[in-house]
């Protein structure tokens, strides 16, 4: 089964929409990648300086082919305070529409 991805990132104040550029342009650059499935950004109604992002690839081994490819930002300071990541191995799915589950 497939691979996700869970960042939670937690901006420096006022600089949410810089996050938001770069996790953008970041989607654009792994939609490039094969292996790739999708990519979702959320953002919590509570707290604007915190953003989520949840990535699927096919396995393990595409998501760290995108980390060997993810440009760096060295020129520009980051825009997160900090941020948490983890990956996890998907054991089951219902997917609606199709009627079944995996």
């Amino acid at each position: 089964m497939a691979f996700l991805v869970i960042v939670d990132h937690f901006c420096h104040p006022g600089r949410e929409a810089d996050a938001v550029e770069r996790i953008e342009r970041n989607g654009k650059l792994m939609a490039q990648v094969d292996g790739f499935l999708f990519r979702y950004r959320t953002s919590d109604p509570k707290d604007a300086s915190a953003i989520t992002t949840v990535t699927g690839w096919e396995t393990e081994s595409a998501y760290r082919a995108w980390l060997e490819l993810k440009p760096g930002d060295a020129a520009t300071p980051s825009p997160y305070r900090h941020f948490v990541s983890r990956g996890l191995f998907v054991e089951s799915a219902c997917i609606a529409g199709n009627g079944r589950s995996t």
